[in-house]
């Protein structure tokens, strides 16, 4: 959060904040250290640095009342233009032509999207995942319900500088909390397949439940502290972690991954939701979660009225990159570049089991006791 980050160091050290010359986003650094030019693209500009007034498409007052108008460039550029060339030295170090021409760059979640930007003509929600799980939704305009302020809901701006709502929570790390627990204390390091059966008795009996958020202050459910609520007991991830004590529920294997699966299952809903996720909206998975059938199983019935699908299209973020890349070596478009994209879509088979809406309800109900 650029922001944020600016704001402290202005407080903590004003006098040398006085003495910036440029202030660069982070693809623009490497830019600027390959070509020598200082820029912006639009893509870093809008990802939820607090610099940007996206009613005016301008630079917003908080660049005015940290008085840094003056240190970034006028205009944010597209991803895809020419920041430059490398410089001589560049060139005398790598061994490429001087004449090699260097992008403005991208923000990496803003890139993962590119692919599926430039091939469907359908509305869509990209759900991709790993540490961090980020929904984005491309739309035509910005707004907020008043539930999703102070949470991680926000709007990124495209490569074509279009919005795209974004929810994000640390749905991975989370999930590796557990999970690695569970393998380190069973002595056992598979990952169970989806088995109907392994949520009939949670379900009947909605006692036991993983609740966010592990980072405080993060995801859909910011003021919620992680734990674990077993038949009214609640057990601290600081006790599990130091073995100080230790749920009853997690001495089935089986039953400690079905409820981590449905904790994750349940977030993604909520943040799904929150980017505005309509009926019969397409939602594509890709990244880690890919290859966790329980999340695509449970998900697929917690979003009954949404065809869901796997994609295969690995490293989604360097790929598009790579588009914007290749659009400038070649001066086209990157909507050009659509017949480079291979996208396959598999689609989820959704879960069918008793007693999944009652757990949902009880779930977010143990949140607010």
């Amino acid at each position: 959060n650029m922001g944020k980050l600016l704001w402290y160091q202005k407080e903590r050290w004003p006098e040398e904040f006085a003495r910036i010359d440029k202030v660069l986003f982070y693809p623009q650094y490497f830019g600027y250290r390959l070509t020598g030019n200082a820029g912006a693209d639009i893509t870093y500009t809008g990802c939820h640095s607090y610099l940007w007034d996206f009613g005016k498409n301008d630079w917003s007052e908080v660049v005015d009342k940290l008085g840094i108008r003056d240190k970034l460039p006028a205009e944010p550029r597209a991803s895809e233009s020419q920041l430059g060339v490398i410089s001589a030295e560049v060139a005398a170090a790598t061994g490429l032509s001087t004449d090699t021409k260097v992008t403005f760059g991208i923000h990496d979640s803003n890139s993962s999207l590119i692919p599926y930007l430039i091939t469907q003509k359908q509305d869509f929600v990209l759900n991709s995942t790993g540490t961090w799980c980020v929904a984005m939704h491309p739309v035509d305009e910005v707004k907020f319900d008043g539930e999703e302020l102070g949470k991680m809901v926000f709007y990124n701006l495209s490569y074509a500088g279009k919005p795209v709502k974004t929810s994000i929570l640390l749905g991975g790390l989370e999930y590796a909390f557990y999970t690695s627990t569970l393998m380190a204390h069973h002595g056992r390091n598979d990952w169970p397949n989806y088995d109907p059966a392994m949520y009939t008795d949670i379900l009947r009996l909605p006692r036991t439940f993983l609740l966010p958020s592990i980072v405080p202050g993060s995801g859909q459910f910011p003021d919620s502290i992680a734990r674990v609520v077993d038949d009214g007991t609640i057990y601290s991830i600081a006790d599990i972690s130091d073995g100080k004590r230790w749920p009853e529920a997690f001495e089935d294997y089986l039953d400690g991954f079905a409820l981590a699966n449905l904790s994750l299952a349940i977030q993604t809903r909520v943040a799904l939701q929150r980017v505005d996720l309509a009926p019969g909206t397409e939602v594509f998975i890709e990244g880690g979660f890919r290859q966790n059938q329980n999340y695509g199983a449970l998900l697929g019935a917690l979003l009954p009225e949404n065809p869901l699908f796997l994609t295969e299209l690995e490293e989604a973020t360097s790929y598009g990159a790579a588009l914007c890349g290749k659009a400038l070596a070649d001066s086209v478009s990157v909507e050009s570049l659509k017949d480079f994209v291979s996208l396959d879509k598999k689609p989820i088979q959704p879960a069918e089991l008793q007693g999944l809406e009652g757990y949902v309800e009880a779930f977010l109900g143990n949140l607010e006791s």
